[in-house]
């Protein structure tokens, strides 16, 4: 009870939620676990029958061993937590109201007065950033001390060892009722408290390797620091294979001649091969069980859906066990990681939106309940026949069973993605930016160049910028609700919040430059990247990394063309995944399928909302009198309009499961107009490749409505609408394609787009890519749309 009304109290009171308060808590709760623990050995005296058979867990050893494995748990998070507190109380106090959002800019970059004066941009950047980097790890560093970690590994230890009849008894029985077909497609499931007692014993392994004096995975060796060497010595790669390029060395004489004697002798003698019986360290010995035991939790947790343990395992995976040390590991583990954390919202948004009848609902709640109550319950038959039918009749659990079922990582890499792709990951976690990057290559059997890098970044200089986007774009409606476009002013406080993320991404995305264009990108060369799929996680996702300066700068040409994003790796690699049944990875961006005019619909003005303003020309084209010009020239198959009759739920279900493409023209959100996403959530849609939500537009009208649909939602329905849980929602359902509007846009400037899309693709034989990139190069037309008003464009 204390643990949940302080919190609100403190939030009531003006008081911050804070690593503070989270300690207070936290430290109640450690004392409950003590207590708890002291009354293990009479209970266990008393309730253990004397003997007992394998395969069999006592009911009472079981709910002992979760005890210690929550135990662990809390131990872990209160050092975390310590950390924290030790770094907010170094923070200065900082007023997030929007005067610091607008005003105040972060000085670490953008200072370059007095003694910064003579440096660039990223070289103060790269300074400041280091120092951070230094800070952040000396309060990171106090994790558990070694007495601590000893006995967590001891009780840990103690804690598998009852549940391993349980495991055994599950690789045992697998092996030999099920065929080879079917272990092949799934590993076998381990979940709940087995699970997470292997995954705290693996992460304070490493944990114990870390604190070795020889330990090889030391936070400076994991990941380093990014400081201004760095960014010399790719300079200067970069610089030396330009002039090797303009001046090739001569080439070399043949072997034996013109050698010196000594020289060919030692050319000739076989290189002394080291010891291979060399005494392997503890310390290496820990790092290897540590990082096996983890990626076995990983990859049988994944199997029976237990996301929580998965994430607990591939976290210490990336931040303790690779980094720099493995790059393609860490990698791996990272775009993982990313995928996990998507998933879990999916999930989230299932339990908010989805009917509570829906087959896939009572699938996963079936799944869960059976995971909370039983040891083995992927061994029951009522969890196989739940877990069988969402993997094999839902769109949802086809992807969500994906981590588990789908080839490793650098396997995807080599059959699912085209040649010459710069897949780049971006994720912030605890103060710092997690970069992962690789380039595809042609050859399947080449490893590819794979660069992971974290850097010091303040969640706070995000997490303001994003805030200060949402509430430029209600400024925005407003002034829409009643003229036709938004003042020049609104235009440029949204820019400078652009421009401010593009100075704190730049560095990130000029070491990406130097690391994948051997030549600069200047200079054509087989290894340049030719397209870039960027992998956002939710904080970053409000912001249009595509359009920033340091992120178009990379492709000389048509940049709107070559760059896109995706949630998460494993989403994207099953957006092809069908396609290349067909087509040749090789020829896999030029080859995706066209739109047919008579499988492509639009929802246009659903609730008959737009109307010509009295400042406006006589004589403009609406919405639906654009909708009539598609369908006399027979560009669109037919629309729904509320022109015609307003529009219901059961209408945009029809539309959605009856075509291939569809483009949504309207006011407010799409799924504020469809109802609510539990019409969406519902739908099976794997036979869409593109969905077009071109929105955001307001009037009046429409806002009255929007805000009186609003009013009677929850929350969590609210935050279904988001653009990134929207379209993490509609991939889920199985929709291969998304492009929509994040930001308010003008009628006419909305018009305009979906009618040059959908033109583009029907007509035009063009992809949605170059669709987009060629509504880019377009202007309003005065004569058929409406007049912009000044600075509104």
């Amino acid at each position: 009870r204390l643990m949940i009304q302080d919190p609100l109290n403190q939030r009531r009171s003006g008081g911050p939620l804070s690593y503070q308060v989270l300690m207070e808590h936290l430290d109640i709760l450690r004392v409950e676990c003590d207590e708890a623990s002291s009354c293990v050995s009479g209970v266990v005296s008393v309730a253990v029958p004397p003997k007992l058979q394998t395969p069999i867990v006592a009911p009472v050893m079981a709910l002992v061993t979760e005890l210690e494995v929550c135990c662990a748990s809390v131990r872990a998070r209160h050092s975390q937590y310590e950390a924290g507190q030790a770094w907010e109380d170094t923070l200065e106090p900082v007023d997030l109201d929007q005067h610091f959002a607008t005003q105040q800019i972060t000085k670490r970059f953008l200072d370059l007065s007095g003694a910064n004066q003579t440096k660039t941009v990223v070289e103060v950047w790269l300074d400041e950033a280091a120092v951070e980097h230094e800070k952040n790890e000396a309060f990171k560093s106090r994790a558990r001390t070694p007495a601590a970690n000893y006995d967590t590994f001891v009780r840990m230890g103690t804690a598998v060892s009852q549940f391993e009849p349980v495991v055994k008894f599950h690789v045992m029985g697998r092996d030999e009722d099920q065929d080879e077909e079917e272990e092949a497609v799934l590993p076998p499931p381990m979940c709940g408290s087995p699970a997470a007692a292997w995954a705290e014993l693996g992460a304070v392994q490493i944990e114990i390797a870390a604190s070795r004096d020889d330990a090889p995975l030391a936070a400076t060796k994991v990941w380093p620091a990014l400081c201004l060497d760095d960014y010399e010595l790719r300079m200067m790669a970069v610089c030396d294979a330009q002039s090797k390029f303009l001046h090739p060395a001569p080439p070399a004489p043949p072997a034996g001649k013109g050698q010196p004697a000594a020289a060919a002798a030692a050319a000739d003698s076989p290189e002394e091969q080291p010891d291979e019986e060399e005494v392997e360290s503890a310390s290496a010995s820990e790092v290897r069980q540590g990082r096996a035991t983890l990626e076995e939790v990983v990859r049988r947790s994944l199997a029976a859906l237990d996301f929580v343990v998965a994430r607990r395992a591939l976290v210490s995976l990336v931040f303790r066990a690779y980094g720099e040390l493995d790059a393609e590991r860490a990698f791996q583990h990272l775009v993982m990681l990313q995928s996990v954390d998507v998933f879990v919202r999916s999930l989230e948004i299932v339990e908010t939106c989805m009917p509570r009848e829906h087959p896939e609902f009572v699938w996963v709640r079936q799944l869960k309940a059976l995971q909370r109550r039983w040891l083995n319950a992927p061994e029951l038959p009522t969890y196989i026949d739940a877990r069988t039918s969402l993997m094999e009749s839902s769109p949802m659990g086809d992807r969500l069973f994906s981590l588990a079922t789908l080839p490793p990582v650098s396997e995807l890499l080599a059959t699912h993605i085209a040649p010459g792709t710069l897949v780049v990951s971006l994720q912030l976690h605890s103060n710092s930016l997690y970069v992962g990057a690789v380039c595809t290559v042609a050859d399947a059997a080449a490893t590819p160049k794979y660069f992971v890098k974290r850097v010091a970044m303040n969640e706070m200089d995000v997490f303001v910028r994003a805030r200060r986007l949402g509430e430029i774009n209600t400024e925005i409606e407003r002034e829409m609700r009643l003229a036709p476009g938004f003042s020049a002013a609104m235009e440029d406080q949204y820019a400078q919040v652009c421009s401010e993320m593009d100075r704190l991404l730049s560095p990130i995305f000029q070491q990406l430059e130097l690391s994948f264009w051997p030549l600069s990108r200047f200079v054509k060369h087989d290894s340049n990247p030719q397209r870039m799929v960027l992998l956002p996680d939710s904080s970053l996702a409000a912001f249009p990394l595509e359009r920033l300066a340091s992120v178009t700068r990379m492709f000389v040409d048509t940049p709107a063309e070559k760059i896109c994003r995706d949630l998460s790796f494993h989403l994207h690699v099953y957006r092809v995944k069908d396609l290349l049944e067909t087509v040749d990875r090789s020829s896999l961006a030029d080859s995706l399928p066209g739109v047919s005019s008579d499988k492509f619909k639009m929802i246009v003005d659903p609730f008959a909302e737009d109307t010509l303003r009295p400042t406006e020309p006589e004589g403009s084209q609406t919405m639906f009198e654009l909708l009539e010009s598609l369908e006399g020239e027979k560009i669109c198959a037919g629309g729904l309009t509320g022109k015609r009759w307003i529009a219901s739920p059961e209408d945009f279900t029809k539309v959605l499961v009856e075509s291939q493409a569809v483009v949504y023209l309207g006011f407010g959100k799409f799924l504020s107009a469809m109802g609510s996403g539990s019409a969406l959530a519902a739908l099976d849609l794997r036979h869409l490749p593109i969905l077009c939500s071109v929105c955001r537009c307001i009037n009046d009208t429409a806002f009255r409505r929007q805000t009186k649909g609003d009013s009677m939602k929850t929350p969590a329905l609210l935050g279904v609408e988001l653009f990134y849980s929207f379209s993490l929602l509609a991939s889920m359902r199985g929709v291969r394609a998304l492009l929509f509007t994040v930001n308010p846009l003008p009628i006419p400037a909305a018009m305009k787009v979906a009618d040059a899309i959908s033109r583009n693709m029907v007509t035009e034989g063009m992809t949605l890519a170059q669709a987009l990139a060629a509504v880019f190069a377009q202007t309003v037309d005065s004569s058929q749309y409406r007049l912009l008003p000044p600075g509104g464009g």
